[in-house]
């Protein structure tokens, strides 16, 4: 088996072009033995503003009023619970 994955950094304005180039690109690889193509376009981008709270965030509790987050992260670094301010008054923004 062998398994290849590409990442591919695309400007706004060229998002078309790419995807003409994925889709015609996944034809040849199957024509050449490729048994399945999976498109992962921004299925890791999310939405909103992104905000740092360590290396792996594990568990994230929010104060009732809404307005702070505790986040406990724990892998490379030492071990902590970050708390920080939502922003918003009537809770996290979605």
């Amino acid at each position: 088996m062998y398994v290849a994955g590409l990442v591919i950094p695309v400007p706004e304005d060229k998002i078309d072009a790419y995807k003409t180039w994925a889709k015609n690109g996944a034809k040849i690889f199957k024509d050449h033995g490729c048994l399945e193509i999976v498109e992962s376009w921004e299925d890791l981008v999310p939405a909103g503003k992104q905000t740092e709270v360590g290396d792996l965030p594990v568990n994230i509790a929010v104060h009732p009023t809404g307005q702070f987050v505790a986040v406990l992260h724990c892998r490379m670094r030492e071990h902590e619970v970050i708390v920080m301010a939502t922003g918003t008054a009537g809770g996290i923004a979605s």
